[in-house]
């Protein structure tokens, strides 16, 4: 019943299609849910439909079926589909991973280190594929009272971590560029670009920017507030990295394809004798 109520829907678009082609006055109307599916209302001003234009449209829609460039659009946007899909099933199979009793211990083993910190921030984001799960897991952490009453890592312990999962959440732009365009690669490259230089100057005025988050932050205990510091310190993390970078975004362009360069067209036979004369 599913591949059926796919094929009725994809007809149903064909035939508008091919309508469309043949009468490009004609108007469309999207008609109420039916078991089968939908259907168009199409109104053809005073043309009536005979047999004959029956016809015509049935040859229109072989017509645009067996279309190369329908095709490649098809094809396109089905493997886009699949390549994300596959993103997000190994992102969702790797979550549980988080909640591993190794990375809370990694997390309360690094906080007075930040190289290490951003470091097991990037390596948990890599591994589960999800920023979101590993800044939920550091919120939940620094939430945890030490023997002082305050937060088990403190704030100037989580930043680093938090720096460390915007690292490492490019890798899932770099995986989706493999075997695209040259303009996807790019695209991909200057993500990782703005991110990684964005987490280094950070961490390099790492008291600076915690004192900035505490500032805009709410007030209170600390393992009250640190989860809703951690996400104020992700939200200005991309808000002044992003204005940092856009008046250099003529440097971004020069980075980027420095490191993704326009591949050089080939050496004619006549060009290489030339040049090996």
């Amino acid at each position: 019943d599913e591949k059926l109520s796919i094929l009725n829907h994809s007809c149903a678009h064909l035939l508008a299609h091919a309508v469309k082609h043949l009468y490009p006055n004609a108007k469309f109307w999207v008609g109420p849910v039916i078991e089968e599916g939908f259907y168009y209302d199409i109104d053809l001003d005073d043309k009536v439909i005979s047999e004959e234009d029956l016809e015509k449209i049935s040859k229109e829609m072989k017509k645009i079926a067996k279309s190369d460039k329908l095709k490649n659009i098809g094809q396109t946007v089905f493997f886009f589909g699949l390549l994300f899909a596959g993103i997000e099933i190994m992102g969702s199979t790797m979550k549980p991973l988080v909640n591993a009793p190794i990375f809370t211990e990694l997390i309360a083993s690094v906080h007075d280190n930040p190289i290490l910190g951003l470091l097991l921030g990037t390596v948990m984001t890599v591994i589960v594929q999800s920023s979101s799960a590993t800044i939920a897991v550091l919120q939940n952490f620094a939430s945890q009272a030490g023997v002082d009453g305050n937060s088990i890592i403190g704030l100037q312990g989580a930043l680093p971590i938090l720096l460390g999962d915007n690292i490492g959440t490019t890798i899932t732009a770099l995986l989706a560029s493999i075997g695209q365009s040259k303009n996807a690669k790019r695209t991909a490259v200057a993500h990782s670009v703005f991110n990684i230089t964005g987490s280094i100057l950070f961490l390099c005025i790492l008291p600076l920017f915690t004192q900035f988050v505490m500032y805009i932050s709410p007030v209170g205990p600390e393992t009250a507030v640190i989860s809703r510091q951690i996400a104020n310190a992700h939200t200005s993390f991309n808000l002044i990295n992003t204005l940092l970078w856009l008046p250099l975004i003529p440097l971004m362009v020069k980075i980027v394809c420095f490191i993704v360069p326009d591949r050089k067209p080939d050496l004619s036979t006549e060009q290489v004798k030339s040049e090996a004369v």
